[in-house]
């Protein structure tokens, strides 16, 4: 592959992730109206994902030792477990809307990650780009007369899910190494990681689902995308979009789940999409494309 087609598929990647993580609202909100709470959908996504990986790639990976797996247990807390229970949790404490927006900020913590760990600074554009994108992410989310309740403690919480976040970016080159250079084994292996620093917490949230009907039509749906889209094909898609173009080019795509969610929402479950949710659509896909060119 040529550094020009390389790059191009690396774009594409980062794309990809972004389209498929958008459709993840309307997939957990169809699984949760069917009566799974956000806990257990959160546990079932990645348990099938797994399972999924392990059919694609069922062998067992080399292991050397401690030192060479932390990488998979630290990207396995941070961009697995710790960072949606946080992601979740600060939902009870501060609005939707609001977490979205904060959540927007994510390509901002990877840059200031990638300038401390690898001393790569970021431009004026990338900071105009920002800018632009999140203010579009205001609209979007605000578009429908959505009131924006905020609280300290629900958003620190957010805040927390961006920085294991961006703390996951940037580890999770170090399991490029040894087996990791294959995709699938190395997001399996994250994956393993996170189900098993999720486990415990089952103690806190529960887990019965006793009463789901798994084979009806909008949970076998949901959960089949979120596991099999959602997690497996948007990580695999994620972690070459960054070993082809960068953490932090592949972490510009983030601006881009919360338009996809808008436009997912409207075709999918019927809501509408107000004048300012099209302007912020536009000044997300605008603020997009600045970044990137502001973007090492």
């Amino acid at each position: 592959m040529t550094p020009r087609h390389a790059h191009l598929v690396g774009h594409l990647c980062g794309l990809g992730t972004a389209i498929i993580w958008g459709f993840t609202f309307v997939s957990t909100k169809m699984a949760m109206n069917a009566g799974l709470s956000t806990f257990e959908t959160l546990f079932l996504r990645f348990a099938i994902a797994y399972v999924a990986l392990w059919l694609i790639r069922p062998r067992l990976p080399k292991w050397n030792g401690w030192r060479s797996e932390w990488p998979f247990v630290v990207c396995g807390a941070c961009g697995v477990s710790f960072y949606y229970l946080l992601e979740y949790s600060s939902l009870l404490f501060t609005s939707a809307s609001f977490v979205t927006i904060i959540c927007a900020l994510g390509p901002l913590f990877v840059s200031v990650a990638m300038w401390i760990v690898y001393r790569r600074r970021p431009t004026w554009q990338f900071f105009v780009g920002f800018m632009l994108a999140t203010a579009g992410t205001v609209l979007v989310v605000t578009a429908g007369g959505v009131g924006l309740q905020v609280t300290l403690f629900g958003t620190l919480l957010a805040l927390a899910g961006n920085v294991l976040w961006a703390n996951y970016c940037v580890i999770v080159r170090r399991t490029d190494e040894g087996d990791g250079a294959d995709t699938i084994l190395s997001i399996r292996r994250i994956f393993f990681w996170g189900l098993v620093t999720l486990a415990p917490f089952v103690l806190f949230y529960g887990f019965d689902v006793s009463d789901v009907n798994f084979l009806a039509p909008d949970v076998l749906v949901s959960l089949l995308v979120l596991g099999l889209l959602a997690s497996s094909a948007a990580y695999i898609l994620y972690s070459l979009s960054t070993r082809l173009i960068g953490e932090g080019k592949t972490s510009i795509y983030l601006y881009f789940p919360p338009a996809i969610g808008s436009v997912a929402a409207f075709f999918l479950l019927g809501e509408s999409i107000a004048a300012a949710g099209i302007v912020g659509i536009i000044a997300i896909i605008a603020g997009l494309i600045i970044s990137q060119r502001g973007t090492q």
